[in-house]
């Protein structure tokens, strides 16, 4: 979970009152731990009083959890990737993408999300899960992020793209995410951009 443009204190407590994470950067604040039992988590956000007690916003909050449906909120991108396919991706500061893939024991999966544009140190960092919640893979380089497993369970994996705050915490842009995976067909996304001009019909 991570919440945006905040000096946000950001809290996630268990089922039995235990406090699994907590977490205050400057830009956002993120928890992601592994749950060790079922039921109800509490999170709870609040201002920093260290940057300034009388501060406070507006800010954006998601989820992205394993074993559950992805809903993607009007006007963000997110959802089922296909293999081969492209997506382009809209970054608030603050935000995190989140999608999913199918993929059997012993094909090979490859996320990379590429930078488009970029404000405030805009570094995209990709992190790969397994269907039982372990994480497989966590990559962030300045231009693109990536991550190449080898599945060694079957179900849905989740990949969730954010930003860097290593480098700014407020960094935001668009990014382009592609999925490479063994074993299923291939969609190619159509670029309008490199499409070979038409011919002039001759006017008779």
């Amino acid at each position: 979970m991570r919440i945006a443009r905040f000096y946000g204190l950001f809290n996630h407590y268990g089922p039995d009152g235990a406090l699994l994470g907590s977490n205050d950067a400057v830009g956002f604040g993120e928890v992601a731990v592994q749950a060790t039992n079922s039921g109800t988590f509490l999170v709870v956000v609040g201002n920093n009083a260290y940057y300034s007690g009388l501060g406070g916003g507006t800010y954006l909050l998601t989820l992205a959890q394993t074993g559950n449906p992805i809903v993607v909120a009007p006007g963000y991108q997110g959802g089922p990737l296909t293999n081969g396919f492209t997506y382009q991706g809209n970054m608030p500061a603050g935000l995190l993408s989140v999608w999913d893939l199918t993929a059997s024991a012993g094909e090979a999966i490859v996320v990379r999300a590429g930078q488009l544009t970029g404000t405030n140190d805009f570094v995209p960092w990709v992190r790969l899960y397994g269907p039982d919640g372990a994480l497989l893979g966590s990559n962030d380089a300045v231009g693109f992020g990536e991550v190449a497993v080898q599945a060694t369970n079957s179900g849905t994996f989740l990949v969730v793209v954010g930003n860097n705050a290593y480098y700014s915490g407020f960094g935001g842009g668009t990014y382009l995410l592609t999925l490479a995976q063994t074993g299923n067909p291939i969609v190619v996304a159509l670029n309008l951009m490199f499409r070979k001009p038409q011919a002039k019909r001759e006017e008779k």
